[in-house]
């Protein structure tokens, strides 16, 4: 059981190169992707599914390290430039897959809040529930850490502004040649 009073400072923000191979973890997302689309409008299944599958990846990993997943509910945090954009983290398709979750008790959750003194917030928060954990105990016959791996995160370099935004940068030569190396990135 998840310890409300210190679940902002054990909080994980979604790790979109958590993934898994394992047929048992298709099988699940299959499963539980049916039944959320049952009671929300889910577009682009494909995506949808990849999207599922990040959420479940990490939520088994945090389970493990007695934390919880931190995630946005504002609209804006996920309008990233197209480069660095996740493909299959729109809030679009992101939050009727977590509030599935919630409303079919897959998982605990707690909201977000807004400090209007302060001006800072904190954003809301999931971990497995006993429902999900027990669907879980159902498909994985080995080591739920097991079953996870790590990709390859698409874009190594990132440029930002003054302001700490990602921007565009032109695609040279310099560039290719240190996607290909990045130990070579000074």
């Amino acid at each position: 059981m998840i310890d409300k009073n210190n679940i902002y400072r054990k909080s994980h923000h979604i790790d979109v190169h958590l993934t898994s191979s394992a047929k048992s973890i298709q099988c699940l997302t299959d499963e539980l992707l049916e039944e959320i689309s049952s009671i929300k409008k889910i577009t682009n299944r494909r995506r949808s599914r990849e999207c599922f599958k990040k959420i479940l990846m990490n939520l088994i990993h945090v389970e493990f390290t007695c934390g919880c997943v931190r995630y946005s509910r504002n609209k804006n945090d996920y309008s990233l430039h197209r480069r660095y954009g996740r493909v299959w983290l729109k809030y679009d398709r992101l939050i009727p897959i977590i509030d599935g979750l919630i409303e079919l008790g897959y998982v605990e959750f707690l909201n977000g809040c807004w400090d209007k003194e302060k001006k800072k917030g904190l954003q809301s928060k999931i971990w497995a529930s006993d429902k999900l954990k027990t669907k879980l105990a159902e498909y994985l016959q080995e080591s739920p850490l097991d079953i996870i791996d790590r990709a390859e995160p698409e874009q190594i370099i990132q440029l930002k502004n003054k302001e700490k935004e990602l921007i565009q940068y032109p695609e040279t030569r310099s560039i290719t040649k240190k996607k290909k190396h990045p130990g070579a990135i000074q």
